[in-house]
C-alpha cells in the first residue's frame, strides 16, 4: 500500500523534493536491501517516472549510512536509473538530529550523485530551484 500510494504522490506532484524513496529499508533486515524485492522495485521505477514527469527532485539522505547500512537513500542504482530516466534534479540531507550529524557521509551521497551522471545539485529557495555545481 506504502509504495502505491508513493506512486500516486509522484505522478499527482505539487511537490518540489521526495525524501526516503525507500523508507521500507527500515523494516528490512540489514543484510537485505529493496533491490531484492522485485514487484517494490518496479514500483520504484513507477514513482521515478511520475518524479521526472513532475520535475520532483530526489533527495539523496546519508540517515542510512550512519545507521550502519550500507547504502545511501536513495541507493545509487536509483539515483542512477533516476537520471537514465531523465531526472533533473538531486538534493542532500543527513536526518541531523544532532549537531554533529549535520553533513554526515555527505561524500557518500556526493558519489552516489557522481556515479549517476549528476555533475551538480539543487537547493530551493521559496520552491525556485537553483543549482550549485560540485567542487
Amino acid at each position: 500500500e506504502y509504495m502505491e500510494e508513493l506512486c500516486e504522490l509522484c505522478w499527482t506532484g505539487g511537490f518540489d523534493v521526495l525524501a526516503h524513496f525507500d523508507v521500507v529499508k527500515r523494516v528490512l533486515p540489514k543484510n537485505h536491501t529493496v533491490a531484492a524485492w522485485p514487484r517494490v522495485v518496479e514500483y520504484m521505477r513507477d514513482a521515478l517516472r511520475g518524479m521526472v514527469k513532475n520535475q520532483i527532485a530526489l533527495e539523496i539522505n546519508t540517515w542510512t549510512v550512519r545507521n550502519g547500512m550500507s547504502e545511501t537513500s536513495a541507493p545509487g542504482w536509483l539515483v542512477s536509473e533516476f537520471r537514465r530516466m531523465g531526472g533533473e534534479m538531486v538534493t542532500f540531507g543527513s536526518d541531523a538530529h544532532y549537531v554533529n550529524h549535520i553533513g554526515s557521509y555527505y561524500p557518500d551521497a556526493l558519489n552516489a550523485a557522481r556515479q549517476a551522471g549528476f555533475t551538480e545539485w539543487t537547493i530551493f529557495k521559496r520552491r525556485e530551484p537553483m543549482s550549485i555545481p560540485f567542487a
